[in-house]
């Protein structure tokens, strides 16, 4: 089950970027001056409506082993993206 739901978030993490990201070079393009971008949580955390369910961090935070943290493939794919500066439209995740 922990497979499953990290791979869904994952894929939805990168999809939701990849979809700011285009948008924001899109508007750049159109002479908007934007000049940073912020991932909403690094890291699996405590949302005060729904508890630690939610899980759309870049890094899984496993509560039940001493909170050990465990990168995502969206971490990679984010490390990627900030490395070459484009988004490759094809392909959301490695």
């Amino acid at each position: 089950m922990f497979f499953h739901r990290t791979a869904i978030a994952t894929i939805l993490t990168g999809f939701l970027i990849s979809a700011i990201i285009l948008a924001a070079q899109q508007a750049m393009n159109k002479g908007v001056d934007i000049r940073g971008y912020f991932v909403w949580s690094f890291m699996d955390n405590f949302e005060w409506t729904n508890g630690y369910a939610p899980r759309f961090g870049l890094v899984y935070v496993d509560y039940a082993n001493q909170c050990r943290r465990i990168p995502k493939d969206s971490l990679k794919w984010f490390s990627e993206l900030i490395k070459n500066g484009t988004i490759d439209k094809n392909i959301l995740l490695p």
